[in-house]
């Protein structure tokens, strides 16, 4: 550039400065002429005030909005001119080539206050970007049931990052309880009530309060719903069981006894419903009876009694005093019979112990006579046995005929139900 002017120094002494050889440099290269222009030692002359612009050019990109040097905001690609001035009114141009992408857009949803049960789930949508939770996790969506503050990074292909974050407060659920199973009988009421919350709904009465009043005909389950200060809900249930005038039942019992002799008879064995006590209510007449717990009932008939005997006893349902069952039990009292079994015989066809007689035998009709060999095969059965086995098989192997040979045979007699069998052995002998 040139330069023609004359202007007096800090000394007051006047300066001519005439050059065209002057080199404007970089922008805001600055030449003291003026008020501020100087003379050094070395005469060089620094001139203020005369500038040139500079233009330069920029590629940028940026995530939702870029500010230029010069502070302007830019929203959107394009290509835009930015003028930059000194304070001393030199400007630099910049052209700016301007790729501005967008951020993903991320909402996890407002503060949530929920009650403790299945799990919230968030979601960061922007499928197929990068995630990263401040759990540590790094998928789409996250699962949650605990209370605490959830934030989560995204950020997509173009590097773009949005951050969001929630709250989430859950809540426990009330501890509603019903009480226990309660047992009535038909007919009967009973209270339920239920705490923990602080409104109820009871099914399947309907009724909304922490108290009722329940007679089912039947068994009924009792469920109720109950919400608590924070809206949350939880159910108990309770089971009412109805007891029926069919509860229990008593059925008759009979036994053979000879006299003299004591037996004793479990009478509920064949009775049913939870039957824990027995009571006699007319006792025998012609004996004494004697209640001996569990349901045994001992009896001992008077000296020299033949004939029928009999007592009632009634049961009641443990739970339901007024359901009660009774029944008869007969003693039929017999001779103590003398029962003799011989230890021979001899099937010789001669009219003299030519059967096995058992005295006393008749006495037990339903009897049940069995005979084996040495080796355990069994070769006789008769039931009932009426004392005619003439030492013949009936049964099993047999060789020459059904006359069995000389020998020792084992037996087992059954007399009755309620007495042990008998065992023995007797010698078969013809000759």
């Amino acid at each position: 550039i040139a330069v023609d002017r004359t202007q007096n120094d800090q000394f007051g002494r006047s300066l001519s400065i005439s050059d065209s050889n002057l080199i404007v440099g970089a922008p805001f290269e600055q030449h003291n002429l003026l008020g501020m222009d100087t003379l050094d030692n070395a005469g060089a002359i620094y001139i203020d005030g005369i500038c040139t612009p500079v233009t330069s050019a920029l590629t940028e990109s940026a995530c939702a909005s870029y500010t230029s040097p010069s502070g302007t905001i830019y929203t959107t690609s394009g290509i835009y001119l930015d003028t930059i001035s000194s304070s001393l009114g030199c400007d630099s141009i910049i052209t700016i080539n301007l790729t501005v992408n967008t951020i993903p857009a991320l909402d996890l949803g407002s503060d949530t206050v929920y009650c403790q049960g299945p799990s919230i789930l968030l979601d960061a949508g922007n499928s197929g970007a990068a995630f990263l939770w401040n759990d540590g996790s790094t998928g789409q969506q996250l699962e949650v049931n605990t209370t605490g503050i959830y934030s989560v990074t995204v950020t997509n292909a173009n590097n773009c990052a949005a951050s969001d974050s929630i709250n989430i407060l859950v809540n426990e659920l009330p501890a509603i309880n019903a009480g226990i199973d309660n047992i009535i009988c038909l007919g009967d009421t009973t209270t339920l009530n239920v705490t923990g919350g602080l409104s109820y709904v009871w099914s399947p009465t309907g009724d909304t309060t922490d108290m009722i009043n329940v007679s089912p005909s039947i068994g009924t389950w009792y469920i109720v719903s109950g919400t608590d200060a924070n809206d949350c809900a939880n159910t108990d249930s309770v089971y009412v069981d109805v007891i029926t005038l069919g509860s229990v039942a008593a059925n008759w019992d009979s036994m053979t006894v000879e006299n003299p002799s004591i037996v004793s008879i479990n009478v509920a064995i064949n009775d049913t419903g939870s039957v824990t006590t027995i009571t006699i209510l007319d006792p025998p007449v012609n004996g004494t009876a004697q209640n001996m717990g569990m349901g045994f009932i001992e009896y001992t008939p008077d000296v020299d009694f033949i004939g029928t005997d009999s007592l009632t006893y009634v049961i009641c349902d443990p739970n339901c005093a007024n359901f009660c069952d009774t029944t008869t039990v007969y003693f039929y009292v017999i001779e103590d019979v003398v029962l003799i079994v011989p230890s021979g015989f001899t099937p010789n066809g001669d009219g003299i112990n030519d059967e096995l007689v058992i005295v006393g035998l008749s006495e037990y009709p339903n009897n049940e006579l069995l005979i084996f060999n040495r080796w355990g095969n069994q070769i006789f059965s008769a039931k009932p046995y009426e004392n005619n086995w003439v030492g013949q098989s009936n049964s099993g192997l047999t060789f020459g005929g059904n006359e069995v040979v000389d020998g020792t045979y084992f037996y087992v007699l059954y007399l009755d139900n309620d007495i042990e069998p008998l065992n023995g052995s007797v010698e078969l002998k013809r000759q």
